[in-house]
């Protein structure tokens, strides 16, 4: 896939090494931020792929989400994936972030989504285990001059690799496909197992929400490992 998104310095997509970004919730107090942040930080130390971090607005409170994000942005000089369904939410986090651009993610409200990203000027992605619906929810966001990139919905390690597959061959078909896909997964072993099968199968971001530090490294060798695949190839 030829598509490529610049979120805070970070790119994503353009046949370039995958990144893989772990999460932080809005429902936990400044102090407990600050500590997911170190441990975060502690985690990926030297861990080129982990240049992302997403932030999610678990509380529904845009002013929980919003101190939130200028907490993780102190904290963090890498990319920013901000996680909400509520547009005031994401407005007032972006508030925080000065001229840096983030990714917008609104999984239940991509409509809300795109216009949201249009007014900050930042990419989105849209989501949906519909193909179809994809491609039109990709289109719009196109039609609209917004960077997107792509969620189908994966759930498990099965669909992930059946939709991931059916996104790349439709790249080298219609415009459409040929932007960044993006993986959800969770914590511990499966995130780790699903986020591989994603990053193999033409992922170019990956969003867990919690890993150790050795599954961390588990996952860093293979992102770099398919980076330097795509780097050699004609």
């Amino acid at each position: 896939m030829s598509g490529e998104l610049e979120i805070g310095g970070t790119c994503i997509g353009g046949g370039g090494r995958p990144t893989i970004a772990l999460s932080v919730t809005d429902i936990l107090d400044t102090g407990s931020v600050a500590v997911r942040m170190g441990n975060i930080i502690d985690r990926t130390s030297g861990l080129e792929s982990f240049d992302a971090v997403c932030i999610r607005n678990d509380s529904g409170s845009p002013d929980a989400f919003a101190e939130t994000v200028a907490i993780v942005a102190s904290l963090w000089s890498g990319g920013l994936i901000l996680d909400s369904d509520d547009p005031a939410a994401i407005l007032m986090a972006a508030g925080q972030l000065g001229d840096r651009r983030p990714l917008i993610t609104m999984g239940s409200s991509p409509g809300d989504g795109m216009m949201t990203a249009g007014m900050l000027g930042c990419p989105v992605v849209v989501r949906s285990d519909s193909m179809e619906e994809l491609m039109d929810l990709s289109a719009e966001a196109s039609g609209a001059g917004v960077g997107v990139a792509l969620d189908p919905a994966a759930t498990n390690m099965k669909q992930c690799l059946e939709r991931n597959t059916d996104l790349h061959r439709l790249a080298t078909r219609i415009p459409e496909a040929d932007h960044p896909v993006v993986t959800r997964a969770w914590s511990g072993e499966y995130a780790l197992a699903m986020g591989t099968v994603s990053i193999v199968n033409h992922a170019s971001l990956v969003i867990l929400d919690d890993l150790d530090r050795d599954s961390c490294v588990v996952i860093d060798r293979v992102s770099r490992s398919m980076g330097a695949a795509h780097a050699e190839a004609p």
